[in-house]
């Protein structure tokens, strides 16, 4: 009776502190983890083929196993998880980001790239975390109406004729520099000639960067960086636009896998670090755009003018320069 009256005593004591806030909340939470018992709430449960780890908990899904998994490994995950599946896809769910599903087999990336490409919207998910670096109305993270605008201004840099005229030769020019530059780390006078055990070794990981990002910058911008040139020391070199863009792309990644990533990013120094990046890839577009106008406006002279086969040059030789759209 004694530990009746005690309890009594304690129940009538905290529904007098805070009234039927707290047993609600309390019965509540229970019962949306009986309901949620492997997904965080109100989210849709496992799609039936798609591979689904079994360690998940209640009202936080995947959460906790993500945190711990961290994401250093998480190219090895993604195999792993992805061959596990027998329908070549994975499903997670996390606590603030709901259902991630991720696929891997061509024909699911042709559904969703082309086939059915309307009906798979990027939406705020996907502008919130690129928006710093792409905008919200840009061609790579608009929809609709918007996109199409974007989608036909591109058209004019990327046409069939820009593209057997400039884009296939910026793309064996800059072959040739890996070819070269693998060539000069191979040969047999370096090799003798090195004192150092780590000489002749280098990161295929960095080359390829610096490959796609020269490339790519050739064909968008008609601008060289100095990523990737026929001397393997340039890829000890660091390049201030590639840093930036190489440190962009890795928080853009870790924000689609991290809950409330804008508190995230405001108390830690990766965000800090992130807005400096971004500084830096704008200043570098910028700088371009502000030389094109520049030269424009003061007519520049014939010397100095975009070389021949450029986009520049392959733009205004079609009477559609980019500056103009």
């Amino acid at each position: 009776m004694l530990k009746l009256s005690t309890s009594s005593s304690v129940l009538t004591d905290i529904l007098e502190r805070t009234g039927i806030i707290l047993p609600f909340a309390g019965l509540f939470i229970v019962v949306l983890a009986f309901i949620y018992h492997d997904r965080t709430p109100f989210t849709k449960p496992k799609r039936a083929g798609l591979y689904w780890s079994d360690k998940t908990l209640p009202l936080l899904g995947h959460t906790v196993e993500m945190v711990q998994m961290g994401f250093q490994g998480e190219l090895d995950v993604a195999l792993r998880c992805s061959k596990l599946s027998k329908v070549g896809g994975w499903h997670l769910n996390i606590l603030g980001q709901g259902n991630l599903l991720v696929l891997s087999r061509p024909e699911y990336i042709e559904a969703i790239q082309k086939t059915y490409f309307e009906n798979f919207e990027k939406g705020d998910f996907f502008r919130d975390r690129f928006a710093d670096v792409l905008g919200r109305d840009g061609i790579f993270v608009a929809d609709g109406h918007t996109w199409k605008h974007a989608r036909k201004t591109a058209s004019h840099i990327f046409s069939a004729g820009q593209f057997r005229n400039w884009v296939q030769v910026v793309v064996h020019e800059e072959l040739d520099k890996a070819v070269s530059l693998l060539n000069e780390v191979t040969s047999t006078e370096r090799s003798s000639s090195s004192k150092n055990s780590t000489q002749g070794v280098i990161t295929l990981p960095e080359l390829f960067f610096r490959y796609t990002l020269n490339s790519f910058s050739r064909m968008a911008f008609s601008t060289d960086i100095g990523c990737l040139t026929n001397d393997p020391v340039c890829l000890d070199t660091p390049v201030p636009f590639a840093v930036a863009f190489d440190y962009a792309q890795l928080i853009i990644n870790l924000r689609i896998l991290t809950p409330m990533f804008q508190l995230v990013d405001f108390i830690t120094p990766r965000g800090r670090n992130m807005r400096k990046a971004v500084d830096t890839i704008r200043g570098f577009a910028g700088g371009i755009i502000d030389d094109r106008l520049r030269d424009r406006k003061l007519n520049v002279p014939k010397e100095t003018a975009p070389q021949p086969g450029s986009i520049a040059h392959l733009a205004k030789k079609d009477g559609k320069d980019l500056l103009d759209l």
